[in-house]
């Protein structure tokens, strides 16, 4: 896994992300580096943050990849979120007492937490990374709200289909696809978790993907073979992504 820490010259996943939606400065890539100033290393499996802890701190994932999950009362949990690096996570820590989220290395990681203060001041102080910041968080609740959508009312075939389209956009931006593939570790555990499934399910329908040509996979790569074909058949459509809009800057919107 290509290890992406601090590059010096503001190339990190999280500018490259939202490079794709505002225009970014030499300047601007220079302050959002404010955000990966204590880069540290986890391994695989490490607990970064369990429901109820008190006084966390977002941060920015440089490299790897990360669990989101809830729990009920009886302890079982559930994974909502897959964080891939250049992804802002914990923000609501800002605002919140205690969290009520779990964060997990699912390999290994590194990531940088940062001060409130210091991203209250990119969103007030930079207009285009403010705008791009906002737009960003406003399409990661998006995202959240299809995969709530493809567990009510899509099949696993299309769930599937449709999360691994999705991934790769996401990879994309981030700067980190190879034409149509990606590297992720994503075992049949994770995703059954993620997408609402059995493992065993999940495993046929993998198979299924790879014999309808439609995905190769080898160990942590995944190979999307003929988007189009994918995306028709799980009703694909990336609108809800917002990938080629372009947001109004903060500065001009109504008071």
């Amino acid at each position: 896994m290509t290890r992406n820490r601090h590059p010096d010259d503001g190339n990190t996943p999280l500018a490259r992300r939202l490079a794709t939606i505002v225009s970014l400065e030499a300047e601007d890539r220079r302050a959002l580096d404010r955000l990966a100033r204590d880069p540290r290393d986890f391994p695989k499996g490490t607990e970064l943050i369990e429901v109820g802890d008190e006084e966390t701190m977002p941060f920015v994932l440089l490299d790897g990849f990360v669990t989101v999950s809830r729990s009920g009362h009886d302890g079982d949990r559930m994974i909502v979120d897959l964080l891939i690096p250049g992804d802002l996570a914990n923000i609501r820590s800002i605002v919140l007492e205690r969290t009520d989220m779990f964060y997990v290395s699912v390999s290994d990681v590194t990531l940088s937490r940062f001060v409130p203060k210091v991203y209250h001041e990119l969103l007030t102080g930079r207009p285009r990374l403010g705008t791009a910041l906002v737009f960003a968080g406003a399409v990661d609740r998006s995202l959240l709200a299809e995969r709530l959508y493809s567990i009510g009312r899509r099949s696993g075939y299309q769930r599937l289909g449709h999360f691994l389209l999705e991934l790769l956009i996401r990879m994309e931006r981030a700067g980190l696809a190879e034409g149509h593939s990606f590297r992720a570790p994503l075992t049949l555990a994770t995703l059954a978790d993620l997408l609402g499934m059995t493992l065993e399910h999940v495993s046929r329908l993998m198979q299924r993907l790879r014999r309808n040509g439609l995905i190769r996979t080898d160990r942590d790569r995944t190979e999307i073979v003929d988007v189009d074909a994918l995306a028709k058949a799980c009703g694909f459509d990336p609108s809800y992504l917002h990938g080629t809009e372009r947001p109004k800057p903060l500065q001009e919107l109504p008071v």
